[in-house]
Parts: C-alpha cells; structure tokens; sequence
C-alpha cells in the first residue's frame, strides 16, 4: 500500500482512479472524496482530493482532520463533496459534530454508490445528516460530467464524459436514496 503522500495527491485524480472507484455499481469498496473549498460569496473554489488512508481513516475523517483548514475569522464557507460511497454511520455522526463546530460551513454531498444501505446504522447516519440540513444526492450524468472535466487529470478540457451506461444505476441508486429518507418521514406520528 502507498504511504499518506501518495494518497493524497491534491486536485487532480487519474481517469483509471475516477473510472474504477466511481461507477454506481460494483465500484471498488475503497472510498474516495473530491472536494471543492469556496470561502465567501466570490471566493474561487479551492480542489482537492483524498481516498480512504492506512489504519482505516475513511476519506471524510481525512478531510476533517486534515485538508480542511479554518480561518481564524470564519467567513461563510461552502464545501461540496464527491464521494465514490456515501458516508458510513460513524462518519455521518463526525460530519454532525464537525458541522456542528462551525456552523458557517454548508455542505452538500454527491455519492456514486449507497455503502452497505441495507444496514439500519448506515441508513439512520443519512437521515441524521439530511436531518442537520446536509443535502446528500445520487450523482447523476452532468455530475460525472462534471468531475471528469474538473477532477480528472491527463484529459483534454473539452472532453466531455458521458458514461450512459450508467442510468440505470444512477436511477437505481437515487430511488434508494429516497427511500432510506422516506424511511424517516414514515416513522413519524406527522410526516409532513
């Protein structure tokens, strides 16, 4: 396995590395996590990446820990992530206290894959992150699009990446999404 320097490499991300580890199905289990920083208003956006490292610190730990850098005078910060599996029950609990530490960050999550939906842990970790006002969406085509154009390193700025193939599961995946939220609504005594 490569040490931490090789893992983190900053924005750029390989088109072997996005094209394995971010199909919606029967993607790899390792997670990855690119990431955009925009400080303020009209900040321009700051790009990262990071995967899963050594001692099993998931790729959001990471982030939080490491990449993720506080001005001493927080200004409103918007931090979108995309992440090849959606987060654990453990990290959705550190992304709650994280959040809840610096309430002038505003999150918004893009997953490729559902880690392991059909456990409850995992399912009550996204609706508390929904419940603390995190958005948390299925990536879908433009998405990809959108990474491959500004994540993927050693690829033309014009080329486009539409993986068609994909729709089903992308549709497959969003339906789930709504599912484990609709889960919440029906539990309780109004859901609405």
């Amino acid at each position: 396995m490569a040490d931490s320097s090789e893992k983190m490499r900053g924005q750029y991300i390989s088109r072997d590395t996005f094209e394995k580890n971010y199909k919606p199905i029967d993607g790899t289990k390792e997670a990855h996590l690119l990431c955009e920083i925009k400080w303020g208003k009209y900040g321009k956006p700051w790009l990262h990446w990071c995967q899963n490292q050594r001692m099993n610190i998931h790729a959001e730990d990471y982030f939080m820990n490491n990449i993720f850098k506080a001005k001493k005078h927080p200004v409103h910060c918007y931090v979108t992530w995309y992440l090849s599996w959606s987060p654990c029950a453990d990290c959705a609990s550190k992304i709650v206290k994280f959040l809840e530490e610096r309430p002038y960050l505003k999150l918004t999550i893009y997953v490729a894959q559902l880690y392991y939906h059909t456990e409850e842990e995992n399912r009550k970790g996204l609706r508390l992150l929904r419940s603390k006002k995190v958005i948390i969406r299925v990536m879908d085509i433009s998405d990809y699009n959108y990474c491959w154009k500004v994540f993927v390193s050693n690829q033309n700025g014009n080329e486009d990446y539409w993986p068609l193939q994909f729709d089903p599961w992308v549709k497959e995946n969003y339906s789930r999404l709504l599912d484990i939220f609709w889960e919440s609504k029906c539990r309780s005594p109004n859901p609405w």
